[in-house]
């Protein structure tokens, strides 16, 4: 069976910002509505399975997925400030500089649904910035990144998040996971060091369910 792929290559994408309350599109593509991918976002609601998605060899920075009130005045999230992946059968993250992007969820990145692979990565002076709507405990996650889980489009079922080789750094949570926070499914992190990163309420280098080897935290 046909793999369909995109890919992001040897690239720079900086200085860019997504806000809320403009993507009325979301809810038309099962997403909540909110603000997607400050840098790079890409998901497949419909379509071919399995699908890949690659970034690698790129510098990520400065970008921004704004959160607030939408356009039906209702409380928006914003997920991804750096890169927004999900519903892909496998993710590949690798060999990248993500630094300096901010979001409510996942500062530096945001994964969901299917397979993610992350080496080779430097994650560092990332945000999870406070949500204004007072509850930061739980609607702020991952400064460095968010890892989440469920079954995605196609039926493929739920994945595994695997990180190695990969130093997380002064990345910085209003709510929870400064470095690093996973949420469902399974986690395999091997071979990093997280450090000197803050969350205001829990996890200061990573909250997560999952296996931890080899790693300086």
């Amino acid at each position: 069976r046909a793999v369909w792929t995109g890919a992001v290559l040897n690239c720079i994408v900086s200085d860019n910002t997504v806000a809320y309350g403009t993507n009325t599109w979301s809810t038309s593509y099962n997403l909540s509505p909110g603000a997607y991918g400050g840098g790079i976002c890409s998901f497949l609601y419909t379509g071919p399975s399995p699908f890949a998605f690659i970034v690698s060899n790129c510098i990520i920075r400065n970008n921004r997925a704004l959160s607030g009130l939408s356009y039906e005045s209702s409380y928006c999230s914003s997920y991804g400030g750096g890169i927004y992946v999900r519903d892909a059968g496998q993710k590949y993250i690798v060999n990248n500089i993500i630094e300096s992007n901010s979001a409510t969820m996942g500062g530096g990145g945001y994964f969901e649904h299917g397979n993610t692979l992350i080496e080779k990565c430097v994650i560092r002076g990332n945000k999870a910035l406070s949500s204004g709507n007072g509850n930061d405990q739980n609607t702020v996650q991952g400064g460095g990144w968010y890892l989440g889980s469920g079954q995605i489009a196609g039926g493929v079922p739920p994945g595994i998040h695997v990180v190695k080789n990969c130093l997380s750094y002064n990345n910085t949570s209003a709510g929870r996971g400064g470095g690093l926070l996973t949420w469902g499914g399974q986690a395999e992190l091997y071979n990093l060091t997280i450090t000197s990163n803050k969350a205001v309420y829990a996890g200061s280098g990573i909250g997560m369910r999952g296996v931890v080897q080899g790693s300086s935290l």
